[in-house]
């Protein structure tokens, strides 16, 4: 006795027998469409909130802005005892966010604000000793990348001297008093 079934084979019949077993291949389809639906239900909102934030975020940062930091606005007797404190932040540094604690290529060092100043000697020492310091930051922060193993080599002490000892002896030429 041989008992053979015939299947239907009409579309009616076949969603019936996907929906009641489905096969690894229906399963993975109807998972994309309903992740397709719901991408294009909840998708626009999602991408207005994260682009909201992400601007939020970049505008904080950015650089080519107008800084409203208070150092921006320092007078010229004032940008070597800035450079002072923080190159005696450097010179005793512990971790890599008190050896780049200022980036001297922006603030008092950005070439809007040096050309604010009236042009002489003293503004080319300044000029020059913010390109030294960003060149002695950058090649020494490999040796305070970690905090643990942040060792200042004397190398870049002395050099930050040198940078600061002709700093002050430029503002003592232009007239300016030593605090």
């Amino acid at each position: 006795m041989n008992i053979q079934f015939k299947k239907d084979l009409s579309r009616g019949e076949r969603l019936k027998r996907d929906l009641r077993r489905p096969s690894p291949l229906s399963f993975g389809a109807s998972a994309v469409v309903v992740a397709l639906i719901a991408a294009a239900i909840f998708g626009p909102g999602w991408f207005k909130s994260a682009s909201e934030g992400i601007g939020s975020v970049t505008e904080v940062h950015d650089l080519t802005r107008a800084s409203t930091l208070p150092e921006d606005d320092l007078e010229a007797h004032q940008i070597v005892p800035w450079m002072d404190t923080q190159t005696r932040k450097m010179i005793n540094a512990t971790g890599p966010l008190d050896w780049k604690v200022v980036n001297f290529r922006y603030g008092p060092c950005a070439p809007k604000n040096l050309e604010a100043m009236s042009a002489g000697a003293f503004v080319d020492s300044v000029t020059n000793a913010c390109a030294s310091l960003s060149d002695i930051q950058g090649r020494y922060t490999r040796d305070c990348f970690i905090a643990a193993s942040c060792n200042i080599p004397e190398s870049a002490k002395t050099e930050i001297n040198g940078v600061m000892t002709l700093l002050w002896s430029a503002q003592a030429d232009a007239g300016y008093e030593r605090p």
